[in-house]
């Protein structure tokens, strides 16, 4: 992770004169200001102040690139990943993508509750047709099936007059074709 990403994570956006008081007596502004100013830090000053904002000094240097995530760890990455639930795989994958944490705060919930709420459908769908029953309706109340034995000129005629809400593009002009 880039150094100066890392910093403004872990001091939620603090200035480097305020990380520097979290972070002393074992780290000075001038040291600080000027590390930043390169935008890379040196391994002390990663420790200093991940023990400054209560961190993990070993995870701030694997996040730094100081260290391997298996050197921090013990383990293979592979192992770590395997040990996470989906969600929590999800939230990092989003984290890494976009660090602004309010464009992901619905998303994974919203997507999961939707894809939740929709097999119930499809359970009792599917259910209804083992027993035999009538097949569901389309919103139009035509059968879901029947659009596959109709022509594509029926179907037409259905949108045109109105019975289909689904229109796909204005309707053209007819091709004028001359035979020579």
């Amino acid at each position: 992770m880039e150094h100066t990403k890392w910093f403004t994570r872990l001091t939620n956006g603090a200035s480097a004169l305020a990380a520097s008081k979290q972070a002393s007596p074992q780290l000075n502004n001038a040291t600080l200001s000027r590390q930043l100013n390169r935008g890379t830090f040196s391994a002390e000053v990663v420790i200093a102040l991940a023990r400054g904002y209560n961190a993990s000094p070993v995870e701030a240097l694997a996040q730094t690139g100081y260290l391997r995530t298996s050197e921090a760890t013990g383990q293979a990455p592979e192992a770590i990943a395997q040990l996470l639930s989906d969600q929590d795989l999800i939230r990092e994958l989003a984290r890494r993508i976009d660090d602004d944490a309010s464009a992901w705060s619905d998303t994974f919930d919203h997507t999961l509750q939707s894809a939740t709420t929709s097999v119930p459908a499809a359970e009792d769908d599917l259910a209804a047709r083992r027993e035999g029953k009538p097949e569901a309706k389309s919103e139009t109340g035509a059968p879901a099936a029947a659009y596959d034995d109709m022509s594509d000129d029926e179907l037409i005629d259905r949108i045109n007059a109105g019975q289909e809400r689904i229109v796909a593009q204005k309707r053209t002009p007819p091709l004028e074709e001359e035979w020579t």
